[in-house]
């Protein structure tokens, strides 16, 4: 019965106009199929045409750039060094905070996505995969690992999605949704 009426005031508010904040200029930029198609169709993204596009964003100067691709594999999983481009995604984010977040410029928060294992009975809950960027953006203030989970109901309709992905391996660490950072 909760959800039937969340469900119609949703249905009430649809096509209404929110007149006490203005939505923020935002950009989406989107790795379309004719693009996938132009870069050779890679099982992973290339990482300098992703550098590429971050770069862009961040040129932009927009309070939030939300990254939402794979980026716990190194492009070539069968070598124990970098690729190039894996190695200049790295320098760049390991050197955000000193190059891009200087000279009162406005500084964006970049939110890369962290994927997770599904739950499995030895382990009992989600584990978040570790990076190949983890130790390049964990001293930053302006770049966030996050999760993208979210609840699907029966009907296939989304209503709800997790505020924080938790993790208890040695210590209780907890991943923050997409949705709870672009909130901030």
């Amino acid at each position: 019965i909760e959800d039937l009426a969340v469900d119609w005031v949703m249905a009430m508010q649809l096509n209404t106009e929110l007149k006490n904040k203005d939505t923020p200029h935002f950009v989406f930029l989107d790795i379309d199929e004719l693009t996938y198609r132009q870069w050779e169709e890679p099982l992973i993204t290339p990482r300098d045409k992703l550098l590429n596009l971050i770069k862009f964003a961040v040129s932009g100067q927009p309070q939030i750039i939300l990254v939402d691709i794979e980026l716990s594999y190194r492009t070539d999983r069968n070598s124990a060094t970098l690729t190039p481009a894996d190695q200049a995604l790295q320098n760049y984010l390991a050197n955000y905070d000193a190059t891009v977040c200087t000279g009162g410029k406005v500084c964006p928060h970049l939110v890369l996505v962290r994927s997770s294992h599904p739950v499995s009975e030895e382990a009992g809950h989600r584990q978040q995969r570790s990076s190949f960027l983890d130790d390049a953006v964990k001293s930053s203030q302006h770049i966030h690992w996050a999760s993208t989970l979210f609840e699907l109901e029966e009907n296939r309709i989304v209503r709800r999605w997790r505020l924080c992905e938790a993790e208890y391996a040695k210590t209780e660490l907890t991943l923050p949704s997409v949705q709870l950072l672009a909130r901030e």
